[in-house]
């Protein structure tokens, strides 16, 4: 029986996902009974939104909003809300008043038949000097609802899903990568990178404020979504199938981040909130010696190299053989080692809890009949975390002979300590010109600093017959990386019959990561175990380690630094007209995207010089000892001045730059796109055809120090050439259909093709490599990389029964040539693992998606009237099949040729259910997460796969109102706390069985081998306690 989890069939999970369509058909039937009166197509709106006072933000209770001109209106209730019902279709003006109040008009509010056009507003205290307030501007809501949302997703011309401002406060999301998990077939990995639809987070392009945010990480393409604060976060909008205007980079979908834009009033925003973590806070942690603006993520300085250091061409390198002065070679590289600063002391620190603070503060002014509305946001965060990481290198080899011992390639124990500092700024401006004319700049940035201190212990084994070590590995990586995206727009119109309609951006954006001397050194003791030979006849005494150097090419003893920085520049506009009678649309647009990226390395190495050291240099070798009491490790003795000697007999120390390939690269990418599409409707609006054809061309070069070989020396002459490693220019012509069908009031049906691409980003096709210790593995690029092409088919139903409910369900299928995956490349039998990106041949990806946002008042319970239920699940089957020729199974290895596309994951469910009581003003949420098993890196015929096992996450919230200005917030989050665990595939069927046992073939005696946790951690349960102050 093939089973997808410990415990879980695929019967089982059939059995469930039928149940949840039962479900899902329930909840149409239901609510049948106690539905409002649907009037068909007859041309009624709804008009509703909040009343308040301008200065105080108090409710205005019993005021009166009017539709100018009928006798229909609504008073404001006690929430401070209003409801104006069965409003006809067109173009109204709405009159808001109130006792001791002035009155307002806002004109011009567009209604649509069936939905719901949000109106609000607050009002200025009535003196005899003021005349009427008349608000000629476009009425564009301040935050996104559930309402507004769903009427977003039904009116799309594509399939859409997303996530409101009302839900997102709901929650004690952090960032946009916990806010945007909630959205339909949406899961994060990394805590930070988001799959959609279960494939890898590659396959999804992210716009900021509809400008495409750069890769935030040197290493992979993908943006890290924790660099975004919830708090600033408007919407959350997924398109899912192709469409002409959206950029083809991409399959799982195109992530749209809307940042809040303004409020119609003045009002300001103050939150604070602690969180505790067991375990992380109110402890001791392990930290080395830190720069003073640490604690906002910027490196003060402390960390960066030396003034004056000659490049890797003219380092006194004391091994070389054709120094003609060695005594000044060696005096030189003596100096340059004591320039660096000697900051290796491991400290302990005491951390008390996690702390957030948010301050928003809206504000509008008025022009005569124009506005100009503003929003300034700042967020702050600092967090502590320490997890105890179990790892396992290599799997355990049983032998039939009970006398041989077995045991893994190395195991050990990873104690991460990592406080974690953001700081966050927003300025935003909107101005209103008039109803047909408005413009938007808008601001983002964001700047985070992770201090991550690594103490690695592990023992070295073998099989019996030698010495035994005690190793204990140290990393200090302080690691900074800054955000900024300027976006100015503009959307105007012309004429009254058939308007020409016009939206424009210009777009600026620039990150910059920086990894400035990341430190690392390695400790050994030896230990006398019963069977195991000393060779050394001396046995050292307990507690005592030494610094443990070997040769130069050892990254364990080293200094490394990292800096990149990437600009980008976007220009595109878009212009829409409707012809004829009967609305038909044409829309024609271009895109234009300029990036170019600067990426440096610098890597320095220590080693002995001289087997016989004496003097103070030996007694820091021998005599350091850990002391039980205050465990800290000085480095700074080890890596002392005065181990570094003019004569030679100390310490070694040299420029590794550049030792496996490239030092770094420099990158550019062009991007130009055209597109020309319409939409037909057909059938009074039954029917509703959109399609249309986009050209896109892309040209990539990447160029970098390249050294023969991947060697920094042939012979004894450095050699480094700069040259072009990648170079990739091509033409494609994406065409995408989308058409819908209203086969009755509430029911909708679409399908969509679409043409899209996957492009390798500049770190994939560079010629560098990464040294990542936590993996301990070298990640490298590969300038041979092709684009990836996919066709996309879809098929979705959706229902929606009230306007503030979705019902949907979904088919997909992807067929992919060339997907770039994420691949080992290394032999087993090797600590280090070798990975690198390669294209596969060609892959399938087919899902179903469901999803439910009801409302729970048709259930004859009171309280029920105030809860409501969203929901998703999807589930993927994706299969890659390699020729028989690429595995042989000559020497008899059994690595199947047929597996799941890298990143994927087979199945994932989010759900919600929400309490919202806004008389009490008390807000109830609990959320449930879990994403299937994922192939997190694909293998060879020597390494088995990497799997990252399902995890169940629940998320409580409460939220209590206690007066008009203050609110406060409880919840914990990861309430379970399950283990993370990563596994390899020893046995090759995608399961994880450590005692199945399978026979390595080849063997001088019968070997048996199974699966093996690589990696397993609990992070802990997260809890939060915070305020909220609204003036």
């Amino acid at each position: 029986m093939k089973q997808l989890l410990p415990g879980t069939t695929v019967n089982q999970l059939k059995k469930r996902a039928l149940l949840f369509l039962f479900l899902l058909t329930t909840f149409w039937v239901l609510p049948s009974a106690n539905a409002r009166p649907f009037r068909g197509f007859a041309s009624v709106g709804t008009i509703a939104g909040s009343l308040r006072d301008y200065e105080t933000n108090e409710a205005l209770i019993g005021a009166t909003a009017v539709i100018e001109g009928t006798q229909l209106g609504a008073a404001v209730n006690t929430d401070g809300t209003y409801t104006i019902k069965n409003v006809p279709e067109g173009l109204h003006t709405l009159v808001f008043s109130f006792i001791g109040y002035k009155s307002a008009k806002v004109p011009k509010v567009q209604v649509k038949a069936g939905t719901i056009t949000r109106v609000d507003y607050k009002l200025i205290t009535d003196n005899s000097t003021l005349a009427e307030v008349v608000i000629t501007a476009k009425v564009v809501p301040e935050n996104t609802t559930e309402r507004l949302l769903i009427d977003e997703i039904r009116n799309s011309r594509s399939i859409l899903s997303g996530i409101s401002n009302e839900q997102i406060s709901k929650s004690l999301d952090r960032d946009a990568g916990e806010v945007v998990r909630r959205v339909s077939g949406v899961t994060l990995v990394s805590d930070r990178f988001v799959v959609i639809r279960g494939l890898d987070p590659r396959y999804t392009l992210t716009l900021l404020n509809d400008v495409p945010a750069p890769s935030s990480e040197s290493d992979r393409k993908a943006f890290s979504y924790d660099m975004l604060n919830s708090s600033v976060i408007d919407r959350v909008v997924i398109s899912k199938t192709p469409a002409p205007e959206l950029q083809s980079d991409f399959s799982g979908g195109v992530v749209k981040v809307y940042t809040k834009s303004f409020a119609n009033a003045r009002q300001l925003q103050v939150q604070f909130s602690g969180q505790y973590r067991p375990g992380s806070s109110f402890t001791n942690y392990y930290t080395s010696q830190s720069g003073k603006y640490d604690r906002l993520g910027f490196d003060d300085g402390t960390r960066k190299l030396p003034a004056g250091l000659p490049d890797i061409k003219n380092f006194p390198d004391v091994e070389r053989q054709n120094n003609t002065d060695q005594a000044a070679v060696m005096a030189e590289n003596a100096r340059i080692a004591r320039s660096f600063p000697n900051t290796w002391k491991l400290l302990r620190r005491y951390q008390d809890f996690d702390k957030r603070a948010a301050v928003n503060y809206y504000d509008s002014w008025h022009f005569g009949q124009q506005r100009l509305n503003s929003l300034t946001s700042l967020s702050y965060t600092l967090t502590n975390e320490f997890n105890r990481i179990t790892r396992q290198y290599g799997e355990i080899r049983r032998y039939a002979d009970p006398t041989i011992r077995s045991y893994p390639l190395q195991s050990s124990v990873d104690s991460t300590y990592v406080q974690s500092a953001r700081i966050g700024a927003m300025q935003n401006f909107r101005w209103n010109i008039n109803e047909k004319h408005s413009l938007e700049f808008k601001n983002v940035f964001n700047q985070l600093g992770r201090n991550q201190t690594l103490v690695r212990e592990y023992r070295t084994d073998d099989d019996g017959t030698y010495e035994k070590e005690l190793r204990r590995n140290i990393q200090y990586n302080f690691r900074s990386r800054g955000l900024y995206t300027g976006v100015l727009s503009g959307d105007h119109q012309w004429g009254k019959v058939n308007p020409i309609k016009l939206g424009w951006r210009l777009g600026y954006a620039h990150t910059n990561e920086q990894q400035p001397d990341v430190r690392r050194f390695n400790l050994s003791r030896r230990e006398n175990l019963p069977g195991v030979i000393d060779s050394s006849n001396t046995p050292q005494q307990p507690g005592y380690y030494r610094l443990f150097l070997a040769d130069r090419l050892n990254l364990l003893n080293s200094r490394f630094y990292s800096t990149l920085s990437e600009n980008g520049y976007t220009a595109s506009a878009d212009v829409e007209r409707a012809i004829g009678k009967r609305t038909i649309t044409v829309k024609a647009g271009f895109f234009s995207d300029y990036r170019k990226r600067n990426y440096d390395t610098k890597l320095y190495t220590y080693y002995l010089t001289n087997t016989n050291i004496t003097g103070p240099l030996a007694e820091d070798l021998v005599t350091f000892k850990e002391n039980s009491f205050r465990p800290d490790i000085n480095g700074q003795r080890m890596f002392a001045p005065r181990n570094f000697r003019p004569d030679g007999s100390g310490f070694g120390f040299n420029d590794y730059t550049g030792l496996r390939e490239a030092p770094g690269y420099t990158a550019t990418n062009e991007q130009h796109a055209g597109y020309a599409a319409f939409n037909i409707p057909l059938l009074g609006q039954l029917i509703n055809i959109y399609g249309g054809l986009r050209l896109e061309y892309n040209k990539l070069d990447v160029s970098g120090d390249v050294f023969p070989f991947g060697f920094v020396r042939q012979g004894e002459e450095i050699v480094a050439d700069t040259v072009i490693v990648a170079a990739k220019e091509k033409l494609y012509a994406l065409p995408s259909l989308n058409i819908s069908y209203r086969f009755a009031p509430k029911f909708l049906v679409r399908a969509a093709y679409g043409k899209t691409l996957n492009r390798p980003e500049f770190r994939e096709v560079s010629p560098t490599t990464f040294y990542d210790l936590d993996r301990l593995a070298f990640i490298r690029g590969n300038p041979f990389l092709d684009n990836a092409t996919i066709q996309n088919l879809d098929l979705r139903g959706e229902f929606y029964p009230q306007d503030d409910e979705l019902v949907s369900v979904g088919l997909f299928y992807k067929h992919m040539r060339n997907p770039i995956e994420y691949v080992s490349v290394a032999v087993s039998g090797f600590a280090n693992d070798e990975i690198t990106f390669l294209n596969t041949a060609k892959s399938t990806a087919y899902g179903l998606e469901l999803e439910i946002r009801k409302r729970l008042e048709f259930i004859p319970v009171s309280f029920t009237r105030y809860m409501s239920v969203i929901a998703n699940a999807s589930l993927l089957k994706t299969e890659v099949v390699f020729p028989d020729s690429l595995f042989t199974n000559s020497a008899g290895d059994p690595r199947r040729t047929i597996r799941p596309l890298q990143g994927s994951s087979p199945y994932a469910f989010n759900a919600g259910i929400y309490y919202d009581n806004t008389d009490a003003g008390t807000q109830v949420t609990a959320l449930y997460n879990v994403i299937g098993q994922r192939l997190t890196t694909a293998g060879n015929s020597f390494t088995a796969e990497q799997y990252e096992l399902a995890r169940n996450v629940i998320d409580l919230t409460i939220t209590q109102r206690l007066t008009r200005f203050l609110q406060v917030r409880l919840g914990v989050q990861d309430l379970l706390n399950q283990p993370f665990r990563i596994y390899r595939d020893v046995v090759p069927d995608q399961k994880y069985k450590p005692n199945k046992l399978a026979e390595i073939p080849g063997s001088d005696q019968p070997t048996f081998t199974s699966d093996y946790l690589e990696a397993s951690y609990k992070p802990g349960s997260y809890y939060s306690f915070g305020v909220q102050l609204t003036f």
